[in-house]
């Protein structure tokens, strides 16, 4: 039984969480229904991990090398994300479609040797940087184009490209397998003639994650770090030492009901691992010297915790951050709020772009302390 209580939730956010869960047990049926050989595995699978998930959660610990829960074979494991993932990408796509096309924003993907994704590139585009987007979805689901209703808001409203990085996911490729992706497309975008000081990262949820595991990465390597970051709900802590993990499950119906244990089992290798790494839990790395952050988070969700104590580090470490919180949203809000009418949603665009303006606005690919829009560089996006 899920641990969500509807009666803690805002109504419009509790009638939001009903409408989705029934998208994704139709689409789900509808899924199975056409893969009949599956459906009574899948099934009892999703039962006895939502089971596990309840019981870690009501626990009030996750000791993710410890807990006990069921781990299926890896033809199981990468079974059971595949029907996840065609789920969750057919309910989003389909309930974002007409906002994507209404965005006024153009979309390539980019297959280019390691590097694949893709560019959303609006039409007023202002032509002083990119975006780095690095997807959520616990490091075992999602893709760009699960986030194309997020990227193209952001670029129509910022009037900057944005580059949505598809990396390998779990439980096909364990970690560091997605840090290295997000690596290669960060210096895929200098090789195309994007400066450092010309690129934002942006991540949400276990995008925000690597979007910091990244930064230690580039720092720990003594490469130039991107001009800021932007983190939308981050994750940062696999030893699960937030106190909002638990005390805000009932209010988080995206969080919730994800077996965020049995992710995690599929994305590391626990025997090889220390979950306290910078580049796995980068809660636990030296912020000194990271660029400008930006956090975008819910008190009301379970990852809250995470974004306070990011906060905490990064400031006593000298960095500057802007920690924008918000009353009663939901994990990742200003992705799947958007088609509701939930004024925090214009509210969190119009701070992101305003960040990003800020951060932005004085590059010049020709002569950076003009000021003025140069050439693009060879490579970019028209």
């Amino acid at each position: 039984m899920s641990l969500l209580d509807h009666r803690r939730l805002r109504p419009d956010v509790a009638a939001f969480a009903k409408k989705a869960q029934r998208m994704q047990t139709r689409q789900g049926l509808t899924h199975l229904i056409l893969h009949p050989n599956f459906k009574v595995s899948f099934l009892k699978l999703n039962r006895r991990l939502d089971e596990d998930n309840d019981r870690l959660i009501s626990s009030g610990s996750i000791d993710l090398k410890n807990a006990q829960m069921h781990f299926p074979n890896q033809e199981t494991r990468n079974y059971h994300a595949t029907v996840c993932r065609t789920v969750l990408e057919q309910v989003i796509r389909k309930s974002l479609e007409g906002f994507v096309a209404s965005q006024n924003v153009r979309i390539e993907e980019i297959h280019a040797g390691e590097v694949a994704g893709e560019w959303i590139v609006p039409r007023a585009d202002r032509g002083r940087g990119v975006i780095l987007h690095i997807h959520g979805g616990g490091f075992n689901l999602c893709s760009a184009a699960t986030h194309r209703g997020l990227n193209a808001r952001l670029a129509s409203d910022s009037r900057t490209k944005i580059f949505s990085v598809n990396y390998r996911l779990a439980p096909e490729y364990k970690h560091p397998a997605a840090l290295e992706d997000c690596l290669r497309a960060f210096q895929w975008l200098i090789d195309q003639g994007y400066p450092p000081q010309t690129i934002i990262l942006m991540g949400d949820s276990a995008g925000g994650n690597l979007v910091l595991s990244l930064l230690h990465r580039l720092k720990q390597r003594g490469k130039e770090l991107p001009v800021a970051a932007i983190c939308i709900s981050p994750f940062a802590d696999w030893t699960f030492q937030g106190k909002s993990w638990f005390a805000n499950a009932p209010t988080d119906p995206i969080v919730c009901d994800l077996p965020v244990a049995y992710f995690g089992r599929c994305y590391l290798d626990l025997s090889q691992v220390e979950l306290t790494d910078p580049e796995i839990s980068p809660l636990y790395g030296n912020f000194r010297g990271f660029p400008p952050l930006l956090l975008v988070v819910s008190k009301t969700e379970m990852c809250f915790d995470d974004s306070l104590r990011i906060t905490e580090k990064a400031v006593a470490a000298g960095v500057e951050v802007q920690l924008d919180q918000w009353d009663d949203m939901i994990h990742v809000f200003p992705l799947f709020g958007l088609g509701e009418a939930w004024p925090e949603v214009d509210e969190a665009f119009a701070k992101m772009s305003a960040f990003i303006a800020e951060k932005l606005g004085g590059y010049s690919y020709n002569n950076r302390d003009e000021g003025k829009i140069g050439e693009e560089p060879r490579g970019a996006v028209r």
